[in-house]
């Protein structure tokens, strides 16, 4: 499979379900999108994020997060604890490639408080994919360490 395949539908499914605004549709008698091509579009959103940073283009990688309100409490991703964790741990990584330390710090342990409570509470053994979480946990831990000793 060739990376600009993968891109491409990504930036297909992304189109098709965010770029019709569905409030401002609906009010203009247009067609909007199901809600489940709403929500492959929204996720589409952080596999773009996700390829982005693996292909090693940060800034691109954070533009294409750029509809999403990453500080509140009631966007979709919090919902999904896979997406939740890999959007954090993506954003962090591209803002430590960028020299942006204290954003990935900030990146970071967001989401490691965030794992710890859940351990904490038993809640993340009865997560799917929690243990997925533990490994990117430890790895945030370990950038998290790196990046402290970096700053002043």
């Amino acid at each position: 499979i060739r990376v600009s395949n993968v891109s491409n539908v990504l930036a297909q499914m992304k189109e098709a379900g965010i770029s019709t605004q569905r409030m401002n549709a609906s009010e203009m008698g247009l067609d909007t999108p199901s809600q489940a091509t709403f929500d492959l579009g929204y996720f589409a959103i952080f596999g773009m994020a996700r390829l982005e940073c693996l292909l090693g283009d940060y800034h691109a990688s954070l533009a294409v997060l750029a509809p999403i309100d990453v500080t509140s409490e009631h966007e979709r991703y919090h919902k999904v604890f896979s997406c939740h964790t890999n959007l954090y741990y993506h954003m962090g990584f591209a803002y430590l490639m960028m020299r942006r330390y204290k954003d990935a710090i900030r990146s970071f342990s967001t989401v490691i408080a965030f794992i710890y409570r859940m351990q904490k509470s038993g809640a993340l053994q009865h997560v799917p994919g929690g243990d997925q979480g533990q490994k990117i946990n430890d790895r945030m831990c370990a950038l998290l360490a790196i990046l402290i000793s970096m700053t002043p």
